[in-house]
Parts: C-alpha cells; sequence; structure tokens
C-alpha cells in the first residue's frame, strides 16, 4: 500500500500448530496448539472492538497487542482470515473482526452465495442413516470408503444397498461392493461447464476425446433424466443456450469458448449483514492441558487426500517443509521429542478412541509443542501398484 506516496509493505501475523509454507513466510508466527487458536481469535477480537470478548487466558499477550496494533493501523485495509482447519466460531470471530475494521467491501467482497449457484446438500451422514429407504444409490466420483471418517462405517453401509451405480477412474477402495462401475473420463476429456467463486460462468472444454470410452458426469446425469445416448457437448451447449436466452446464442458461444468465461455473469457483492458473534463461544471446546498430546490432521503436499498417491512423480515430489518423499510421518516438535526421548524414524503407537496408528517420528522445527500431525493419503490398499 502507500503511506504518503511512498509504498509500504505488508506484514502477516500467522497463529497456527504446524508449520505450513504460509507460515514459514510469516512476518511474524506465533506456534500454537489446535485447541488454543480459539482463546487467541477471542483475544485479538476483543482487543480491536468486538463486543464481549476478551483475553481468555492466552499465553503470549505480547504478539497480541503487536498484532491488534498493526490491525488497528491498518484499519479497512487489514484482511483477517481463519483457515480451514479451523471451527466455525474462529470464522465467525475473523467475519466480526473485519466487520468492526471497515474491511467489508475494502479487502473483503462478500458475494451472495444464492446467485453462485451453490447447490443446498446434505452431509454423508445424513445420507448414511437414511440408506435404509434406499434402493439405488448412485456415486458421481469419490471414494468414502476410504477417506470419509472411519466412525462413520460407509464401508457397511454402502453393502445394504440393493443397487449402487458409481462413476470413478479407477476401481479402488469404493469400487468394493457396486453392482454396476462406471469408467469416468479425464476432465481434460469432458464437455461441462462450472461457475468460479464469484459466479462467472466458464466453459470445460477437452483437449482430446475420450480415449477409453470414459463418461462425464453429465451423459449419466443425462441418462437418468432419460435423455436417448447424452452427449455432454450437446448437454452443455443447450444449457447455455437456456441461459443466454438470445437469438444470436450460437455467434455468442464462439466467443464464450474463445474467452473462456461468459461476460457479465459475476455475481455483485452485498453488504453483509451483522453477525452473531455471541454465537461463536457456543460449540467451542475448552483448550487441552498444555502437556496433553493433541492429533491434527493434514492434507499431504504431494497426495492430497490420497487422489494422487498412485502418482509416483507425485511422490518422488519433496514435501515443502519436512523434504520427505515416497513417504509420510507423525510430525512432532523438537521439544516435544526430548521430553519423551524420540529420535527420528522412532516407530511410536498413536491411539485416538478406539483407533490405533503406528508410525515413524519425524522432527519438525517450528511446530507446536505436545502436537502430532499426521498427514492424511496414505494407508490405500486399492489405490494402484504405487500406492499400494
Amino acid at each position: 500500500k502507500l503511506n504518503g506516496g511512498k509504498p509500504e509493505m505488508s506484514r502477516l501475523y500467522v497463529i497456527e500448530a504446524l508449520m505450513t509454507q504460509t507460515g514459514a513466510n510469516a512476518d511474524h508466527r506465533l506456534r500454537s496448539k489446535a485447541s488454543d487458536v480459539y482463546g487467541f481469535a477471542a483475544a485479538i477480537a476483543g482487543r480491536v472492538g468486538v463486543a464481549g470478548f476478551s483475553d481468555g487466558g492466552i499465553s503470549d499477550v505480547k504478539w497480541v497487542e503487536k498484532c491488534v496494533e498493526d490491525l488497528k493501523k491498518a484499519g479497512k485495509e487489514a484482511l483477517v482470515v481463519a483457515g480451514h482447519r479451523q471451527p466455525m466460531a474462529v470464522h465467525v470471530l475473523a467475519h466480526a473482526m473485519n466487520q468492526v475494521l471497515g474491511s467489508l467491501g475494502e479487502t473483503v467482497e462478500l458475494l451472495p452465495a444464492d446467485d453462485l449457484g451453490v447447490p443446498v446438500a446434505g452431509s454423508l451422514a445424513e445420507l448414511k442413516s437414511a440408506i435404509g429407504g434406499v434402493d439405488t444409490l448412485v456415486m458421481l466420483g469419490g471414494n468414502p470408503v476410504y477417506d470419509a471418517p472411519s466412525d462413520l462405517g460407509w464401508s457397511e453401509a454402502q453393502r445394504k444397498v440393493q443397487t449402487v451405480v458409481r462413476l470413478a477412474y479407477r476401481e479402488d477402495e469404493s469400487a468394493e461392493g457396486c453392482h454396476l462401475h462406471l469408467p469416468k473420463a479425464h476432465y481434460l476429456e469432458s464437455w461441462g461447464d462450472a461457475r468460479t467463486n464469484d459466479g462467472t460462468l466458464v466453459p470445460i472444454q477437452p483437449l482430446i476425446a475420450p480415449l477409453f470410452g470414459g463418461l462425464t458426469e453429465l451423459e449419466v446425469l443425462g441418462a437418468f433424466a432419460g435423455m436417448k445416448a447424452p452427449i455432454a457437448h450437446k448437454i452443455t451447449r443447450e444449457t447455455y443456450k437456456q441461459l443466454t436466452g438470445e437469438d444470436d446464442w450460437k455467434e455468442r458461444w464462439k466467443f464464450y469458448l474463445h474467452s473462456g468465461f461468459e461476460k457479465n455473469t459475476t455475481a455483485a457483492p452485498e453488504a453483509g449483514s451483522e453477525v452473531d458473534v455471541l454465537a461463536a463461544k457456543t460449540g467451542v471446546t475448552n483448550p487441552s492441558r498444555s502437556d496433553d498430546l493433541e492429533v491434527v490432521f493434514a492434507r499431504d503436499y504431494s497426495v492430497d487426500d490420497g487422489r494422487f498417491s498412485n502418482n509416483g512423480w507425485c511422490q518422488e515430489l519433496p514435501d515443502p517443509i519436512t523434504k520427505i518423499t515416497w513417504d509420510n510421518a507423525v510430525l512432532v516438535s523438537r521439544a516435544t521429542a526430548a521430553e519423551r526421548k524420540w529420535t527420528n524414524g522412532l516407530q511410536v503407537k498413536i491411539t485416538v478412541g478406539d483407533k490405533t496408528l503406528t508410525a515413524p517420528v519425524w522432527i519438525q522445527p517450528g511446530q507446536a509443542d505436545n502436537t502430532l500431525v499426521l498427514a492424511l493419503g496414505y494407508g490405500r490398499d486399492k489405490g494402484g501398484r504405487i500406492a499400494n
């Protein structure tokens, strides 16, 4: 930004339990157990002017005071962001802080979900509870037998359905028990459309025709809708025609494909309404004792949630933080490792509830003490030759 005509650097504050690429680039980074993040958010919120919140027993008051000082100084040019692993309460507090600082409409743009075509979808748990009355289950992609929460017991629930139809790239963990398994066309072989996060309509154009007779989601849904020999390209064109509703849609279609987006389809920003910040206090678990171990699950930088675990090139890619390749480990801080006399490569047994996992230790500087980080994306048994 400009300060009196002179450029001034922004300053980044990060509170996190595990070392991330964002945290590694922060000007001021604070290591904190995951259960303590809400306390810091509440302390910062109270100090910037959100009513009803106070320190709540935070450990590093000076760090918070300096962060608040810079937030107030930046004012409407400040930005508070809650990470995707944070609970709803922290997200509510982040929104309230942006509201108090005047950032809404400046560094934060709110868009109406209805105008973006965001579907109102139920949860996987709700589907499982209704599965007793389901005769036919259609699964378009996804691999819930592998990546759904283990306490959901999706594998057993899927077996109770009379007919399971699934569209997927490969016969993986969720393929077990499917009565009809359809080959899914790669996204680079598929026609379709989508909306970006600001509502802009964009086309999905294939680079090549399907190599192995794969089907797109559009074609499968078209068949269930009663269409004879549905073709994704035709469905996409007809949808565009209905959306534009103009006689010259064929000419506009050419420009649509050429430009990669449809003009004037971005949703209009909204001012936003006051949020019930006191609701952020409900449903928040109390911080654990300082010497209790906490487990944090993180998506793997190389194989994501496991979908790329059969890709040798991804496995060969060093983790940007740990530099580990072809493997994963349980990450711990230096202090925690020293206290428990753990060394790199030592096998430890971790139990959460009734689930137990044995994994090697890897000491990671910058991680919060008494925090164990486990990467998702491993433990495949039907992911392919490399993944297995």
